[in-house]
């Protein structure tokens, strides 16, 4: 019967990593199924085995198999921008004035809220760069 249980727990485990994509879980995972193995061939007497083999399994796959495995799909992948990085460096045209508190600029077709850490306010019509993204709000220097 623990068997079972170890292996509900895997899958639990395996349903979380398939949401959040990292790697973690998986290892618990298979952590698990191995625990679910060793109640299965040896019973239900040896609980504390199972624990430990849980544990152990984890841990060690966590410290040797995860970064390897991260290590080998980061160099499978090719290096791409997130959307928020695609934008820095664009030029962005300004249609309201902006200064350190509000602003407005034309930014891929849309209109951004828009901040500057430069000294002067931008003028209506004038042209800026775009050097970070802070949520919804690009901050932006003159070009």
């Amino acid at each position: 019967m623990p068997a079972i249980y170890w292996l509900i727990a895997a899958a639990l485990l395996l349903l979380v990593e398939i949401i959040t994509v990292d790697l973690t879980f998986a290892m618990l995972g298979v952590g698990a199924l191995l625990a679910s193995l060793t109640a299965w061939t040896l019973g239900l007497d040896w609980f504390y085995t199972q624990i430990a083999v849980f544990a152990v399994s984890s841990f060690l796959l966590l410290i040797f198999v995860r970064p390897w495995i991260k290590h080998h799909l980061a160099r499978s992948t090719p290096d791409f921008s997130s959307n928020a990085q695609a934008l820095l460096g664009r030029r962005v045209n300004v249609t309201q004035p902006v200064d350190s508190q509000s602003g407005l600029v034309l930014l891929n077709g849309q209109e951004w809220s828009a901040r500057t850490e430069y000294p002067e306010q931008l003028p209506v019509g004038s042209w800026a760069e775009v050097v970070r993204i802070d949520g919804a709000t690009a901050w932006v220097m003159p070009k």
